[in-house]
């Protein structure tokens, strides 16, 4: 079942700084505390300030991995701790994704969604693999095709061909699979492909009433609602579906008392409710559809162009894939890395990790030090060193893409998953990374200009740890915030 929803004198110099720097961290909790107790480190000092953080008692089950390097073409390193070993790398994954997106495509690419009419009576909604398709844009599709003097569809083509391959990751948990985080990705995505259940609570005793963004969703036509109104208590409401099944289950109580819930659940096929939906769009303009059909494989010819919507540039959907950590987003991205290169048999996503592969290795990553299985880092098969997440921010830097990429990432403050991390610190305002989350899982990597230090490349990760979420967080960010503060002693 799951629920969606002390300082001291500038240039001190000698291991003293840093373990006076450390003491002062020992006690450090979120927030202020950060800034409250930060002291500066000389370089010289920082593996062993670092070393003190990662080992401290809480920290003792938690296994690290951390690099920290010069952002240089010749970098020097000013610690590393297993390094070259593989981790978990949760969301980090990301940075690997879009990197090879920027320097195989280009911030400008975009995806393009097109409606084609093919005699006699056919039209074709060719999915391009947009994850920013509205039901608006179907409607102004559909708006064109009735300008256009269509009276009667014989045949409505949905066609999927461009990502081959299923829609779901076999090495993403099953038990996610009902989440927004973990929506399937085929070439035609409509509205994120998911849909809004909305709870309201009833008279004590009676199941709660549910409303849907879209009442003709499978999801909702096979829903079953074994929900119960009570007169007070907690919010225990689950949602439960098998992988690849519409048919949900939802289990649990609301008070009376409690405003409506609204979940938002991943379309299990959403390709054919963009068929029924487009179907209803052109019906409302007056146009007869006879029926719907799927196809994955291209048409022979092309008929006339009706309608199309291209995507926002790809610097856009880096910039949602690194500071907003969408997944869908990033699935879509490494696909599209894929299109035109598979071979035969071979699915668009395979396609695309190896071009992550090849585009990386031509920047001088090391492909043996990743094993990548999927653009997001949902999938616990992925395997990513932190020299292999530094060696991707330093090509990064080095490329005519440098500036675009880095702003594509969260910053403290900022847009995204650092908005409440590292404010009023010494690290706001000099840092830009990637965060990266799963159950025992913290990582964070990106770039830090200290102001009394050359610019830093940094990755540290957290692997099997019985520790909270928080509290690695709160670990990692004590990591910058030293990073931030580093000085070039004598």
């Amino acid at each position: 079942m799951i629920r969606l929803r002390v300082k001291e004198k500038a240039g001190a110099s000698g291991l003293l700084s840093g373990v006076w720097a450390f003491l002062a961290m020992v006690s450090w909790e979120a927030g202020p505390t950060l800034a409250q107790n930060s002291s500066p480190v000389c370089a010289q000092d920082l593996p062993q300030t670092l070393e003190a953080l990662f080992n401290r008692p809480a920290e003792g089950r938690t296994r690290w991995g951390a690099l920290v390097q010069t952002e240089a073409e010749t970098p020097t390193t000013l610690y590393d701790r297993a390094a070259a070993r593989y981790f978990l790398p949760a969301s980090t994954t990301k940075l690997l994704t879009t990197a090879a997106a920027f320097l195989r495509l280009g911030p400008d690419y975009r995806a393009r969604t097109v409606l084609y009419r093919e005699p006699p009576t056919t039209l074709r909604l060719v999915g391009g693999g947009d994850p920013t398709l509205t039901q608006s844009d179907l409607e102004r599709m559909a708006a064109a095709a009735g300008r256009a003097g269509v009276r009667r569809v014989e045949r409505l083509i949905l066609d999927t061909h461009q990502f081959q391959g299923p829609a779901w990751h076999d090495q993403w948990a099953w038990q996610d699979f009902v989440e927004v985080a973990v929506a399937p990705v085929p070439s035609l995505i409509l509205d994120r492909n998911q849909i809004s259940l909305t709870l309201t609570p009833q008279a004590a005793g009676r199941p709660l009433r549910v409303t849907a963004s879209d009442p003709q969703a499978p999801e909702v036509r096979a829903l079953v609602n074994q929900t119960q109104t009570v007169a007070a208590g907690a919010d225990t409401v689950q949602i439960y579906r098998e992988p690849g099944r519409p048919a949900i289950l939802l289990t649990g109580e609301l008070p009376v008392t409690q405003p409506p819930l609204t979940l938002d659940l991943a379309l299990a096929d959403p390709v054919a409710l963009i068929g029924q939906r487009l179907q209803r769009a052109l019906q409302a303009q007056g146009i007869r559809v006879e029926r719907v059909q799927i196809l994955t494989t291209p048409a022979a010819g092309r008929g006339d162009v009706l309608a199309f919507k291209d995507s926002p540039p790809l610097v856009d959907w880096a910039t949602t894939i690194n500071q907003a950590s969408d997944n869908l987003y990033a699935e879509t991205l490494i696909r599209q890395l894929g299109v035109g290169s598979s071979l035969p048999g071979q699915t668009t996503l395979a396609a695309g990790l190896t071009e992550v592969r090849r585009v990386l290795a031509e920047q001088g990553v090391d492909p043996t030090h990743y094993r990548q299985a999927d653009g997001s880092g949902l999938s616990r098969h992925n395997l990513i060193s932190p020299a292999a997440l530094v060696g991707t921010l330093q090509a990064m830097a080095r490329t005519p893409y440098a500036t675009a990429f880095r702003q594509s990432l969260a910053v403290p403050g900022g847009p995204g998953t650092l908005t409440r991390r590292l404010v009023d610190t010494p690290a706001a305002g000099r840092v830009a990374a990637k965060t990266g989350t799963l159950a025992g899982v913290a990582t964070l990597a990106g770039y830090v200009r200290p102001a009394g230090h050359p610019p830093l490349v940094f990755a540290f990760l957290a692997n099997q740890s019985d520790q909270p979420s928080a509290r690695l967080r709160q670990t990692l960010d004590q990591a910058v915030v030293i990073l931030s503060q580093l000085q070039v002693c004598n």
